[in-house]
């Protein structure tokens, strides 16, 4: 086939008046004969085989496939059983994340978990491949799901997303040209972080490739659209269809004498930040419909009430056109129109217009050409290494043909599967990017122990082979490898019948055969649930992807399936099930067998369904009930799910008598399964569900049936000493022998290789100050301070903690790039609690340059353009909207339920949005471009402080600085002055004989309320408490309005 130019896109000739003759419209609201998919568990893309090709669909909720085509994507507003929002992620200042964009921004969201909370409100989307794809017909056994053209207002990014500082796995792209393929095999089943940055109508083209195993051909699918309507309106009640035919079809004049086409759009009065456009016709008899456009892409319809229509939209936080397109009624006033288009800033004041325009072209800016067409390599060497680079080990592969691209995966660990479960490390090598980054910390504390494990497999464009690399030690390395050779029979041919099929045979569980043949699984896809029978009846049943026996999806007895998993038994501590929600497992240091809720190669991975019953016959869903029928002795087993602050929903517990799974709708459920000790454990499972007609109907209990086998006996993996148990300080941990011990390696975080039974019982924890003398320039600096990046905008969280003037005098620092550096002070003025002349819109804190003069400014947003105005001009005045209580999470300025007043890292309406900012022009062409903000001194009532949000779940990122009135001067947390010299003192864990180990949070609480300094290692467990996505119904949400909610608490590859 000829090669996909991604620079080909349609051109829109637009030669009429806004009031009459012909358009080309960019997109329709019709979702015509459409699936629309917007909500619950959606597999889209997802590769079936059919007709001995590949072709690409949409599957919801296990209900019958339709063509990709076929489908409409709609990711809207959501909010989850809390009112918690998940719709919306904000990228966060973290350097992994800089490819979303400016620290700030935000994106719509389509999260990697469902929202707790019974009914799925939103699309819960990732992608996959069906079970019976022959994939031993395929080179390496994969085949490439391709991402091969592309037309939407904003950029699109699909990523994986570990907790803290684990890796990031980038996956596709729709202007990254790194970023365009996905390495496949069958029963491949993932959710994933899928962010826009717009709102507005999408096309992504997709196609699949494979190299046939025998003869080495390269054979390429059709491609199909994937369709997408990210924010706007229900796309099933669109009454517009097709705009274009609509609107050239509507009536051209009215009688209507009040006409005034008033287009404006303004900041929303919802929690959430929102724009919300209006356009107003000034007749209230004027009826009909409107739609809004966003960069010539349809967007969102509304119809006209009093001559009015509006639309409340997350439109992300860029600058986008904006344009209404009024549709009159037959019986209505006023003629149709299309305004002019309207330049928007999400958080900018009002703007208006009264003026006609013409639809406008939509843009596709920026999305670079890829060539995913057959290549002969020139060699097969390649080079991988791991260097420690600072604070992070350097991963790369590199090829000796430059043009070669290949998929790496696997990690360090034990094996190859070990690895992808406990310290991935995945990424593809192309031509521009031929590295990834393992933070130190991440290494430290779950890769040091093991070996590294890695498949490097060819993209199906080349004529190589997989090849394997195994290095004897984790941590730093170099090898030489050779890829595989690999036949290739020449050009590419479409495979005869790759035209998706109209219809798919019916997937109804009622004439598909229930197997009973006594079968052990011991690795792949499986989900409990129940069926509708003939006979009306429920049933439960194993829904069985993990292709052990059949090369497809099949049903079976559950009292014929047996899961097996074999697994080493892990110490609970702070990073695993750390959180004081999760004590019903035991202390800190108890030794637990997980299958963790993300699926882990190599592992069986059970689920539940509900999927199967019918929506229309169950309108209510569905409950589960299970208990536990048998238990090794003394044993104990959990089923949960977690959630970012901690335990999210309990499924299964083998202590109480019985636990309900109650969901409103189909439901598709993965949990972490807890065992305390090697053996069989049984648990039945009942379903019942009320009918339509209100008849509740229950199932015959089934079984579930898991043998936990030990992979290390006699040793304990152990992430961190121990510590003291976090529901009791005062009592410790201590087990008898065989449990694991205390970590003695001072200064790192490794994971033991395991303790004998003969170890001795772990020792108390105890709070010790380390004495060590610092310079008297460090000593004697106040406030804090903080860089800001070169040409960044950036916003922090400024919190106070009492009523009043605040008077802030900051210290900016620059280097001018002839090595000259320059420095200019400034004062900020709050009233918090009041009023100002600076109460709303969006303001940057920043720096001028004249000359050699560098000055702090502030750009005031509320007028277009921006004005960048002295500081001593404005005074920020702090409302109603800005009070709220302190979430936990930052106790070091304010306790957990205490009155705060906050300028939030998100824009809330009501209350000035105060930023960073290094973008001036003089800025950016004077200096080196980077601005060091230092708190000179602060006037008030009560204390400040600011920091950024941490990255996905933290509430706390970075501090920036903080102090209260007359910190001037004051010497930092932790030093004293003794005799002449500096002495800082910090408190770390001891055990009695000198070991290092890891404080409580108990433990770390009473030290700071005492106002000693608490390691920064000891409390990074602490300060960063794990919340939900952003929100505004609560301050704890605020702060984590970074798209939190995206990762579990167990790094765990999806």
């Amino acid at each position: 086939m000829t090669r996909l130019s991604w620079a080909k896109r349609f051109a829109l000739a637009v030669t009429a008046c806004a009031l009459a003759g012909s358009f080309a419209v960019p997109a329709s609201a019709s979702p015509s004969s459409k699936t629309i998919l917007d909500e619950g568990h959606v597999d889209s893309p997802k590769v079936f085989w059919e007709k001995d090709s590949l072709t690409i669909k949409a599957e919801p909720h296990k209900q019958t496939p339709v063509p990709l085509e076929n489908g409409l994507h709609w990711l809207h507003k959501a909010w989850d059983g809390e009112g918690k929002q998940y719709f919306y992620y904000k990228a966060t200042d973290d350097a992994k994340y800089r490819f979303l964009g400016q620290p700030g921004d935000l994106l719509y969201w389509g999260a990697p978990i469902n929202a707790d909370g019974g009914s799925p409100t939103n699309l819960w989307i990732g992608y996959g491949a069906d079970t019976d794809i022959p994939v031993d017909k395929f080179r390496d056994g994969i085949f490439q799901l391709e991402l091969v053209d592309f037309q939407g207002p904003g950029k699109m990014e699909m990523f994986r997303d570990g907790e803290e500082d684990s890796p990031l796995e980038r996956l596709l792209s729709s202007h990254d040209k790194d970023y365009r393929f996905l390495q496949l095999s069958a029963a491949a089943h993932t959710h994933i972080n899928t962010t826009f940055s717009k709102p507005g109508s999408y096309q992504l083209t997709y196609r699949t490739t494979y190299r046939d195993a025998d003869t080495g051909q390269f054979v390429d699918s059709k491609p199909q659209v994937m369709r997408w309507q990210v924010g706007g309106s229900n796309p099933s009640e669109a009454k517009l269809g097709d705009v274009l035919t609509t609107y050239n079809a509507s009536k051209a004049t009215g009688k209507t004498t009040s006409f005034k086409h008033d287009f404006a759009i303004a900041p929303s009065s919802e929690k959430d930040p929102m724009a919300t456009l209006t356009f107003d016709t000034g007749d209230s008899k004027a009826t009909g419909n409107v739609a809004f456009y966003i960069d010539g892409y349809y967007m969102a319809e509304a119809p006209l009430t009093n001559g009015k229509a509006s639309w409340t939209e997350m439109i992300g936080s860029q600058d986008s056109k904006f344009q209404a397109v009024y549709v009159p009624n037959n019986d209505s006033t006023a003629p149709r129109w299309i305004t002019a288009p309207l330049s928007y800033k999400l958080g900018a004041a009002k703007v208006s217009t009264t003026d006609s325009g013409e639809f406008l072209a939509p843009t596709n800016e920026n999305v670079p050409a890829k060539n995913l067409e057959p290549m002969k390599v020139t060699s097969k060497k390649f080079t991988m290494s791991s260097k420690l680079d600072g604070e992070n080990y350097v991963i790369t592969a590199t090829p000796e043909d430059e043009n070669l691209e290949f998929g790496v995966q696997g990690g360090f660990g034990s094996s190859y599967s070990d690895a992808l479960g406990n310290c991935p490390v995945n990424f593809t090598s192309t031509r521009s990017s031929r590295s990834t980054l393992l933070p130190k910390a991440f290494f430290e504390e779950e890769c040091a122990s093991g070996q590294g494990h890695w498949e490097l497999t060819p993209a199906t464009q080349y004529d190589a082979a997989r090849a394997t690399v195994k290095v004897d030690k984790a941590g730093e390395f170099n090898v030489n490898g050779t890829f595989a050779d690999a036949k290739d029979s020449g050009s590419s041919k479409p495979p005869a019948g790759d035209k998706p099929t109209p219809g798919d045979q019916s997937t109804d569980p009622s004439k598909v055969a229930i197997l009973n043949e006594p079968i052990t699984i011991k690795s792949g896809h499986i989900d409990y649930g129940p069926i509708l029978m003939p006979d009306g009846s429920l049933r439960m049943i194993v829904g069985d992807d993990s292709r052990t026996k059949e090369t497809k999806s099949v049903l079976r007895e559950t009292e014929s399936v047996t899961l097996e998993a074999t697994l080493a038994a892990r110490a609970r501590s702070q990073r695993n099930f750390g959180d004081a929600s999760y004590n019903f497992l035991g202390g800190l240091g108890t030794p637990m067998y997980t299958l963790h809720q993300n699926q882990v190669p190599g592992l069986v991975w059970p689920g539940f369904s509900t999927e199967r019953l019918p929506k229309d016959v169950f309108p209510k869903g569905t409950t589960l009930r299970l208990k536990a029928t048998s238990v090794p002795d003394g044993a104990k087993a959990w089923a949960f799910t977690s959630g970012m602050s901690g335990l999210q929903t309990m499924l299964v517990d083998s202590t109480a008598d019985s636990t309900e799974i109650k969901n409103d709708g189909p439901a598709h459920i993965h949990a972490n399964w807890v065992f305390t000790k090697p053996g069989t454990y049984e648990f039945s499972i009942q379903a019942s569900a009320e009918d339509k007609t209100g008849t509740t109907m229950t199932s015959e209990a089934g079984k579930i049936r898991i043998v936990v086998k030990d992979k290390t006996p006699g040793k304990i993996e152990q992430d961190k000493p121990a510590g003291q148990n976090p529901a009791d300080p005062g009592k410790s941990t201590e087990k008898p022998a065989g449990s694991p011990a205390a970590n003695g390696n001072s200064g790192a975080h490794q994971r033991a290789a395991g303790a004998a039974k003969t170890k001795p019982a772990v020792e108390q924890c105890i709070p010790t100050p380390i004495e060590t003398e610092v310079a008297a320039p460090v000593a004697k600096a106040a406030g804090g301070s903080y860089t800001v990046p070169a040409n960044t905008h950036v916003h922090p969280n400024w919190v106070f903690t009492k009523p009043g003037t605040y008077k802030v005098t900051l210290t900016q620092t620059a280097e001018l790039k002839n090595g000259k550096r320059v420095q200019a002070t400034g004062t900020l003025t709050f009233n918090v609690g009041g009023a100002g002349n600076a109460d709303s819109g969006h303001f940057d804190i920043g720096s001028v340059l004249e000359g050699d003069n560098l000055l702090v400014k502030v750009k005031d947003d509320r007028t277009q353009p921006a004005k960048w105005v002295d500081p001593g001009t404005l005074t920020f005045g702090l409302g109603a909207a800005s009070k709220t209580t302190a979430p936990a999470g930052i106790e070091f300025i304010a306790p957990k339920g205490s009155e705060i007043w906050m300028i939030s890292s998100a824009a809330v309406n009501g209350v000035p949005w105060v930023g960073a900012n290094t973008q001036h022009p003089s800025i950016v062409s004077g200096t080196t471009g980077a601005v060091t903000w230092s708190l000179s001194n602060i006037t008030g009532p009560g204390q400040l402080v600011v920091f950024s949000s941490g990255n996905l779940g933290k509430i706390v990122g970075q501090r920036w600085f903080g102090g209260a009135a007359g910190a001037t001067g004051k010497l930092p947390a932790g030093v004293q002055k003794k005799g002449d010299k500096f002495i800082k003192t910090v408190w770390v864990g001891k055990t009695p004989s000198g070991k290092d180990c890891q404080l409580s949070p108990e433990q770390i609480a009473k030290l700071k309320a005492e106002g000693k300094l608490v390691s920064s290692a000891q409390t990074k467990a602490l300060s960063h408490t794990g919340a939900t996505v952003a929100t505004l119904a609560g301050v704890g949400a605020i702060l984590l309005a970074v798209g939190a909610g995206l990762t579990l608490r167990k790094r765990r590859a999806q």
